[in-house]
């Protein structure tokens, strides 16, 4: 899954925040998103929500609707975990 996001990313297919940077930590089984200030004091200090499974895609998609399916998941979580920090308490 890390890999999928670092070349959505270099290849400017995904997009987000300048001022945040998006970190994935998977090992095939789950992932764990991260978001870091690109740039600041709080650097090293980042927010996630956990580690979450991977839910595979559906087999009748084509290989570009997979790699989209995979990569919407990681965007609701990241949109989710920025939702939260502005939530009222």
């Amino acid at each position: 899954m890390s890999d999928l996001v670092y070349a959505a990313l270099s290849a400017g297919a995904l997009v987000g925040d300048p001022g945040l940077e998006l970190n994935v930590h998977g090992d095939g089984v789950g992932y764990l998103l991260r978001l870091n200030n690109a740039g600041g004091r709080q650097q090293l200090v980042g927010l996630t929500r956990g580690w979450h499974e991977l839910e595979r895609p559906p087999e009748d998609l084509s290989p570009s609707e997979r790699a989209r399916y995979c990569l919407q998941q990681i965007c609701d979580i990241a949109n989710t975990l920025l939702s939260d920090l502005l939530a009222p308490l």
